[in-house]
């Protein structure tokens, strides 16, 4: 594929491209703003997130092992912990607020 051939590709699809990038992240930050506000706003979702911190967490020691149910929790906890991160960063940067 050389130059020209991706120029005219580019010039072709474009429009149909940005439309699809557009409701990409438009879903994914409707979707993980959802996710952030029910897990945090709630009291069903921040009680069943403490759980997870703290089974996934402190729920192992020397009489009980670490399962799998341990490692889901805490990759559970600390996923809704990075989905916050990244929305209150997005919030932060003056050029992704909404006017």
């Amino acid at each position: 594929m050389n130059f020209n051939t991706l120029k005219n590709f580019m010039q072709t699809y474009w429009p149909q491209i940005k439309l699809f990038i557009k409701f990409t992240v438009t879903l994914y930050l409707k979707l993980n703003t959802l996710f952030a506000h029910f897990f945090t706003e709630t009291y069903i979702g921040y009680i069943f997130y403490l759980f997870c911190i703290y089974y996934g967490v402190f729920g192992c020691g020397e009489k009980n092992p670490c399962g799998l149910s341990n490692e889901l929790a805490a990759w559970f906890a600390f996923s809704v912990i990075a989905i916050n991160f990244k929305l209150w960063i997005l919030v932060k940067i003056p050029t992704t607020r909404i006017r």
